[in-house]
């Protein structure tokens, strides 16, 4: 694994950035997955360096918010990790 020193918040300010940019996607996707990465990422993993991010932590998190009962919530979330792993690498 390479050591990069970037946060995940790092690796999500890149992921958007390529959406937007590379990608061209529709303002009401980017919308979308800024909604997704702010409420629910970032607080979860933001200050966190990339290696840190491991299958269990993602795992624990999915966990809660089973928990709370947010079925569409916890898709976003999964969808959005899937997405961010192609772009920026992960564990």
């Amino acid at each position: 694994m390479v050591r990069t020193g970037a946060t995940f918040a790092d690796a999500c300010a890149e992921f958007l950035r390529y959406m937007e940019h590379d990608l061209d996607r529709k303002p009401s996707t980017l919308g979308d997955y800024r909604s997704t990465v702010n409420a629910h990422l970032l607080p979860a993993f933001g200050a966190l360096r990339l290696e840190d991010v491991s299958a269990e932590r993602i795992e624990a998190f999915t966990g809660t918010l089973r928990n709370r009962k947010s079925g569409q919530s916890e898709k976003s979330c999964k969808s959005a990790l899937c997405r961010k792993r192609s772009v920026g690498g992960g564990t």
